[in-house]
């Protein structure tokens, strides 16, 4: 897996002053994040253990395919059909919950083609949908990011929402395991 934490994603932003800066999580600028011994600022050594409730989101199995396919957006109509096929309401997410995604995609990634490809993506809409939710983090087996890079900006930058990527989901989907305790 890969564990994309706040000081992973930057973008560039025009300053009061009129300059450029790569800004991070809180404001943090790229002077002070980087050094050369790893970063100053939003370290991972500074993330606590993350005990919580895991809700699994089967897209593949709504969608009744091993794999959803390439470049498929993810609606918010899909996670909420998805929710109430599996019996979950959404009024029973809950701040703090961990929120994971299954695309499919673990059936292929140690595959080069998943890691180059362009697998399926969460919407902008879905993700303000999880930003109002107010999710501690969230997962799949591939990257959720498609074009916008709104999962890199949005959840983790500008809410500090975690995210993992690449995860495996063979035993929850043999179990037909929904929510479960998620230990991070």
């Amino acid at each position: 897996t890969q564990f994309d934490g706040l000081g992973h994603p930057g973008r560039i932003m025009t300053m009061a002053d009129g300059t450029t800066k790569e800004v991070f999580y809180n404001g943090f600028t790229a002077d002070e994040m980087k050094s050369p011994y790893g970063l100053l600022n939003l370290g991972i050594e500074n993330i606590k253990p993350i005990i919580t409730r895991g809700i699994l989101i089967d897209l593949a199995e709504y969608k009744n395919v091993k794999t959803l396919p390439e470049k498929y957006e993810i609606t918010l109509s899909d996670v909420k059909n998805t929710l109430a096929k599996q019996g979950i309401k959404e009024t029973d997410l809950e701040p703090g919950d961990a929120l994971l995604f299954n695309l499919g995609w673990w059936r292929v990634w140690p595959d080069k083609k998943s890691v180059e490809g362009s697998p399926a993506y969460i919407s902008r809409e879905v993700v303000d949908w999880i930003i109002s939710k107010k999710v501690c983090m969230v997962g799949s087996d591939a990257s959720l990011d498609g074009p916008g890079s709104y999962v890199h900006t949005k959840l983790i930058m500008e809410n500090g929402i975690f995210n993992l990527e690449f995860m495996n989901f063979k035993a929850a989907e043999n179990e037909r395991v929904y929510t479960f305790l998620f230990l991070f």
